[in-house]
């Protein structure tokens, strides 16, 4: 059962493309109509957190965001949502210390309010421990307001007449590279502290390999020569995890999700058969390897 790998992505949420941050709150916390999906009970949820949060919402997350879809501005951003994976060798405990020490790094300067959750998934083939952590851009300040003055638009000159500053530092594309780099390096530093190699990193796979090469690393860029599997997400994670159970057949999945699934399988024991032979080799053997593209390098 491999752990699971790297991953870092934003989302956007705004009422242009059809989005609800209480609906995402709501599906994040597996509330209400979340509760289940076409595949049956979601049962994942293994944590949750906030912070940041204005005094009129008590606490309560779930407050903020029914606030935020009712007086947010039409052409508004309702929130950013991102979607980052865990490494599965560590405890829930020590997962949470990470999520909450990434959202204290890249929120509390600006006082932001977000909130998170922390859902584990485990079948047969694979580990996704993952966590959603959503992000306000209005900054919580000590001005007192209720729900519908917080999301008014901001007086500079009278800030108490008016809503909550919005921040601009999560509006450049340079924040997603911040924001997917401060990941990897706190995800590191729980597995340090925890006593295993870092193993996060990132940049692309074709970046690493490059850097690899850069270094003399051949061993390390023959590692990363894998083939990459397609994101199956949770729709598809869910059909996996049916069929691994004897619930359901292949066959009788839809055929995106049975070419998907096949797919990855392929892909899987490709990878695992090379990576075995590589364990196999010693480092001339490697450099034999990548002779064909080390030869295209010098020329």
């Amino acid at each position: 059962m491999a752990s699971n790998d790297y991953r870092a992505s934003v989302k956007k949420g705004s009422r242009k493309f059809g989005s609800s941050a209480s609906a995402k709150h709501a599906y994040h916390q597996r509330e209400g109509g979340y509760a289940s999906g076409l595949e049956g009970a979601r049962e994942d949820l293994a944590a949750f957190g906030s912070g940041n949060l204005p005094d009129w919402t008590g606490g309560n997350p779930a407050l903020f965001w029914d606030a935020t879809d009712s007086y947010e501005r039409a052409n508004g951003t309702l929130f950013k949502d991102l979607q980052l994976n865990l490494p599965a060798e560590l405890t829930l405990e020590q997962n949470k210390q990470i999520i909450e020490a990434y959202a204290h790094r890249m929120f509390s300067a600006e006082r932001l309010p977000y909130s998170w959750a922390m859902h584990v998934e485990t079948n047969a083939t694979d580990l996704n421990h993952h966590a959603h952590l959503m992000v306000s851009e209005r900054m919580t300040d000590d001005i007192q307001r209720t729900a519908a003055t917080h999301f008014k638009r901001h007086d500079r000159a009278k800030p108490e007449a008016g809503g909550a500053l919005k921040t601009s530092t999560l509006k450049p594309k340079s924040w997603l590279m911040e924001a997917r780099g401060a990941w990897a390096e706190a995800v590191n530093t729980g597995l340090v502290a925890a006593g295993y190699a870092p193993r996060f990193d990132h940049r692309s796979k074709e970046d690493q390999r490059e850097a690899a090469f850069l270094r003399g690393d051949l061993r390390r860029v023959a590692e990363l020569s894998t083939l990459t599997q397609v994101h199956e997400g949770p729709r598809i994670a869910g059909m996996r995890r049916r069929v691994e159970a004897g619930e359901r057949t292949l066959a009788s999945l839809p055929d995106y999700a049975q070419e998907i699934i096949q797919g990855n399988d392929a892909i899987r024991e490709q990878n695992a058969a090379f990576l075995s032979l590589l364990e196999s080799l010693d480092d001339s053997q490697v450099a034999e390897l990548l002779a064909e593209e080390l030869i295209e390098r010098l020329h």
